[in-house]
């Protein structure tokens, strides 16, 4: 992976979850994210997205982009992305990463979720 992960317990934990595990190319990948302070006091943070390809690339698609956390605090929400047209069938691999302001790659927490796209869109 991308660094180093502290101890457990981490003060900030994080989890994907993806809408679907087959993404025709030209559609959207959708997944839901949280990020939870687990003390109970503020801290600051960075995070970042990344992408591995099925030739085992890794792209950084986001970040890392400075957070507060308050105390308790939850960030929460659904993103997505579009899959190219041209995009290499095979299998993905997308990461969120967390860890403290100011020391990236220091990990505090990682989640990954695992996708394939496909060339035709499958019908319910």
């Amino acid at each position: 992976m991308f660094g180093k992960l502290t101890p457990s317990p981490p003060p900030i934990a994080v989890a994907l979850t993806p809408d679907r595990a087959l993404v025709a190319r030209g559609d959207l990948l959708g997944w839901s994210y949280t990020i939870s302070n687990m003390t109970d006091r503020a801290c600051d943070l960075c995070a970042w997205l990344s992408l591995l390809f099925p030739d085992l690339k890794e792209r950084r698609l986001a970040g890392p982009l400075a957070l507060s956390c308050g105390p308790r605090q939850m960030y929460d929400g659904h993103r997505t992305l579009l899959v190219p047209a041209d995009a290499p069938l095979g299998q993905y691999r997308l990461a969120l990463r967390v860890g403290p302001a100011g020391r990236y790659p220091r990990l505090w927490d990682e989640d990954e979720f695992r996708f394939r796209t496909i060339a035709f869109p499958s019908w319910p």
